[in-house]
């Protein structure tokens, strides 16, 4: 049985409140900002028939219930350009976006981000006679630089000691030439999921849909705020169509899984295996392990993971791969879900009792007919 990994070694953030405004996922603005445990909400479900109170299920369920084209993203093309939202679609999208928060697509595929070259003052201290330390400021080219590391982004910087200048509060952050862009290294685990390659993109391209608000004069200039910090999340934004594209690869790498399964066994050759396989190995791919400390006090497992959706996708692939469990699509709502049944039907009772209900209706009108000779 593959064993969970601890609950606390990796966080999450989210704001009660979030509103879709021009397409994009964004907390409102009184909303309040927390920290949580997204794995204690899936040790809460472990057990439960279905997993349906796991953060992965509930993502799950919006993508068999949100009004999209019936299609697969790892058989056919994205969504495309005439996709639309209900009311009802973008309240349950907003339901699940209070509850776990975004999905951070973004930190899902992000590894550095280089700025472009700017004055940045530095403290300098120097020896006065050998009797009094004076300290003074200095204004030096700097590169600044964002880097990550499972987890944990950290911003380092290094300046050119041969250009000092005098510091002048005026001339302080200005970069030293305009035409030129920051870059970021990443590698899109979601969109090009067959074959995600690392590549390093202009800083414009890479964080203008995600970053809306900054105008268009300044995304070549603009200091992004350090990833996964508060600042981060309040200036964040999530395009729906990128939030529903992730879910829609992780709803896709199980039902093809779950495609595979015959007789209880899966083949390793199978075409569907090996889809859904593959998708799971990109979606895990950001992911890392360590060696914590537990609350018993002795060596644990410790996760780090860059997102949300990878986190999910983790969740996902700890009960696919738990020997206790059974992997089965719903006749009600189409749900892929894990059971501790190879006979469940059903995800909830809500849908047992929809399909109940359905055949109950059908029996009586046949009743009917029978009755009145139709």
């Amino acid at each position: 049985m593959a064993e969970l990994i601890p609950t606390g070694t990796s966080k999450w953030w989210r704001f009660e409140r979030y509103e879709i405004v021009d397409g994009n996922i964004r907390p409102c603005l009184d909303a309040k900002f927390e920290e949580y445990d997204p794995w204690s909400k899936h040790e809460i479900s472990r057990g439960k028939q279905g997993h349906r109170n796991a953060p992965y299920q509930g993502l799950i369920e919006i993508c068999s219930k949100v009004a999209v084209e019936n299609f697969l993203i790892l058989d056919e093309e994205l969504l495309g350009p005439e996709f639309r939202l209900t009311e009802t679609d973008e309240k349950k999208i907003l339901g699940w976006c209070s509850e776990n928060g975004l999905l951070g697509v973004l930190t899902q595929r992000l590894e550095m981000i280089n700025f472009q070259q700017r004055w940045e003052s530095f403290d300098l201290t120097r020896n006065r006679r050998k009797i009094t330390r004076e300290r003074y400021k200095i204004l030096s080219p700097t590169f600044t630089w964002y880097t990550r590391v499972g987890d944990k982004w950290t911003e380092q910087r290094r300046g050119d000691m041969n250009r000092m200048e005098p510091f002048l509060a005026d001339q302080e952050k200005q970069v030293l030439d305009p035409t030129a862009t920051g870059h970021v290294l990443l590698r899109d685990h979601v969109r090009r999921w067959r074959n995600p390659k690392w590549q390093w993109e202009e800083l414009p391209g890479s964080l203008a849909a995600f970053f809306p608000s900054v105008s268009d004069d300044e995304r070549s200039t603009y200091r992004y705020p350090l990833p996964l910090s508060e600042a981060f999340w309040r200036e964040y934004q999530e395009p729906v169509r990128e939030f529903l594209l992730a879910a829609r690869v992780l709803n896709d790498a199980c039902v093809f899984l779950q495609r595979s399964i015959k007789d209880r066994k899966v083949d390793s050759a199978n075409p569907d295996f090996l889809t859904g396989a593959g998708a799971f190995r990109h979606l895990l791919a950001p992911v890392s392990t360590g060696i914590g400390v537990g609350s018993n006090s002795e060596f644990t497992e410790e996760m780090s993971a860059p997102s949300l959706l990878s986190m999910c996708s983790k969740m996902a692939q700890l009960d696919i791969l738990n020997s206790s469990k059974y992997m089965s699509k719903c006749d009600s709502c189409q749900l892929v879900f894990t059971s501790l049944s190879p006979r469940a039907k059903f995800c909830s009772a809500k849908c047992r009792t929809r399909t109940q209900k359905r055949i109950d209706r059908a029996k009586q009108k046949s009743k009917l007919g029978e009755a009145t000779g139709e």
